[in-house]
C-alpha cells in the first residue's frame, strides 16, 4: 500500500507530498501525524532551510479533513478519537502558522476546509489558475475551522462572511483578495515553478528569491467573479447576526440577483453552523491571532461534531447525497447563540 504522505528531501528543502488520491488527499489521523512528525524533523535539521508542501496526485491539493471519519467516531461512540483528531489537525495548522523556517504551499486543484488550513497558514502560498478554494462547512452542520477566521481577519467583513456563510468556491483574483493564496500561476508552469521554489529555498536570501518568482511567474490575466457579487450585498452582510443577514438578503433579492442567489444558498445551510460561523469570525476579527482562532475552532468543532446536525449533514451531503438534511433547530431564531458565546468566552 502506498504511503498517504511522501516525505523526502531535495538539497536543503524538506518535501511533504500528500498522497491519498482516491479521497483527494482528505486528511485522516495518520496523515496528520506524518505531516507533524516531518515538520518537527525538518525544523530540527540544520541542513533544511525550508519546507515545500504539495500534492503527489493531480486530483487536487487537499479536499479537507476526513469528516466522514470524524462522523464515524461519533456514531461508534468513540468520542475521544474525535477529540484527538481535531486536536491533531488544529495543532498542525498552528505549527505551520508559527513555523521557524519558511513553508511554501504549492497548490493545484481543490483546496478546501483542512486543505486551506495546511496551505493558508503557510508563509508563501502559490496556486494554479485552475485551483478552487472553499469552506463549505455550513452545508454539513459544521463550523469553518483550521484558522480560517485569522486568515480572513483583515478582509472586509462582508466579503469574509459571504465566503464563509455561502461555502461557494472562489478562484484566481478572488482567492488572492480574500488572502487565501499569495500568487496565481499558469497551470502549465506548475512543475517549473516547483523547481524554482526549491532553488529559491537553497539560496541565501529566500525572500528575495521568492519575490523574483512572483514577479516573473504570477499570471496577470486573472478573473474575478465572487467578490463583486459579495460587494453588491455589502449592506446585507454587515448585519449583526444570521437572522438579520438572511432577512436583509431576502428583502434585497427583489432587486439584486446576487442577493437572491446568496439567500437561496445560505438559507439551506445549518442554522446553528451559520450562527457559530458569524460569532466566531467576529471574535477573531478583534483578536487577530491564529493561536486563539484555532483554540476557538477546537472548542466549536468538538461541540458541533457531537450535535446531530453534523452527522445528519455529512450523511445527506456526502454519504447518501440526497442534499436534503434535516436540521435541528431548523430556524435561525431558535438557535441558542448564548450557548455559542459561552463556549467562545472560555477562550477569549
Amino acid at each position: 500500500m502506498s504511503k498517504e504522505v511522501i516525505i523526502s528531501q531535495e538539497n536543503r528543502v524538506g518535501i511533504i507530498a500528500l498522497n491519498r488520491p482516491k479521497a483527494i488527499n482528505a486528511l485522516n489521523r495518520n496523515m496528520l501525524d506524518m505531516i507533524e512528525a516531518a515538520l518537527i524533523d525538518f525544523e530540527n535539521n540544520d541542513s533544511i532551510k525550508g519546507v515545500l508542501i504539495e500534492s503527489a496526485t493531480e486530483r487536487g491539493f487537499c479536499s479537507g479533513g476526513d469528516i466522514r471519519l470524524a462522523r464515524q467516531y461519533i456514531l461508534d461512540k468513540q468520542e475521544q478519537k474525535m477529540y484527538d483528531f481535531f486536536r491533531a489537525e488544529y495543532s498542525l495548522d498552528g505549527h505551520i502558522a508559527q513555523y521557524k523556517k519558511p513553508i511554501i504551499a504549492l497548490c493545484d486543484g481543490i483546496i478546501m476546509g483542512g486543505g486551506l488550513g495546511l496551505a493558508g497558514n503557510a508563509k508563501y502560498r502559490f496556486a494554479t489558475k485552475r485551483s478552487i478554494f472553499a469552506m463549505p462547512e455550513a452545508a454539513i452542520g459544521f463550523v469553518c475551522d483550521c484558522g480560517i477566521d485569522a486568515i480572513l481577519a483583515n478582509i472586509d467583513r462582508h466579503r469574509a462572511l459571504a465566503f464563509l456563510l455561502s461555502g461557494q468556491t472562489v478562484t484566481q483574483k478572488d482567492a488572492i483578495k480574500l488572502n487565501l493564496t499569495d500568487y496565481i500561476i499558469a497551470n502549465d508552469r506548475l512543475l517549473s515553478v516547483r523547481q524554482r521554489i526549491i532553488a529559491a529555498i537553497n539560496n541565501d536570501n529566500i525572500e528575495q528569491s521568492i519575490e523574483q518568482i512572483m514577479n516573473s511567474e504570477t499570471d496577470s490575466d486573472l478573473t474575478i467573479d465572487f467578490l463583486p457579487k459579495a460587494d453588491s450585498c455589502k449592506e446585507d452582510f454587515t448585519k449583526n447576526n444570521i437572522s438579520e443577514i438572511l432577512f436583509s438578503l431576502q428583502k434585497s433579492a427583489a432587486s439584486n440577483k446576487h442577493a437572491k442567489e446568496f439567500y437561496q444558498i445560505i438559507s439551506k445551510h445549518c442554522p446553528t453552523s451559520l450562527a457559530a460561523i458569524i460569532i466566531s469570525h467576529d471574535r477573531v476579527r478583534k483578536i487577530k491571532t491564529s493561536e486563539k482562532s484555532l483554540q476557538i475552532d477546537y472548542i466549536l468543532a468538538t461541540w458541533m461534531a457531537r450535535r446531530n446536525d453534523f452527522s445528519e449533514g455529512v450523511r445527506a451531503m456526502l454519504i447518501d447525497k440526497c442534499k436534503n438534511p434535516k436540521w435541528h433547530p431548523n430556524k435561525q431564531n431558535e438557535v441558542d447563540e448564548a450557548e455559542i458565546l459561552a463556549l467562545i468566552n472560555k477562550i477569549c
